[in-house]
């Protein structure tokens, strides 16, 4: 995190987004907001109506991975995960 907060002062006109992270999975918006970062990217069972609109009060965009197995696709694919995000 101190490297992405001295980069982000060092050269403001970059975007940063900030992911999860494993011991702080319900705080992605405060880590986001730590580092100065634009947008905040979670897995979506860590992602709910609350922490959008927190995000969004404070100008933070989300990104969500929304994982999806195989078994709801044709049979014909095989031992795949796709991860689609999106932006809000």
């Amino acid at each position: 995190m101190q490297k992405l907060k001295k980069l982000k002062s060092k050269y403001p006109e970059i975007f940063c987004a900030v992911g999860h992270d494993r011991k702080r999975m319900w705080e992605t918006v405060e880590r986001a907001l730590e580092a100065g970062a634009e947008k905040m990217q979670q897995y979506e069972g860590y992602v709910n109506q609350e922490v959008v609109e927190k995000a969004h009060r404070h100008g933070v965009k989300v990104g969500v991975y929304i994982g999806v197995r195989k078994k709801k696709y044709s049979k014909k694919c095989t031992n795949i995960t796709i991860w689609a995000w999106s932006i809000s």
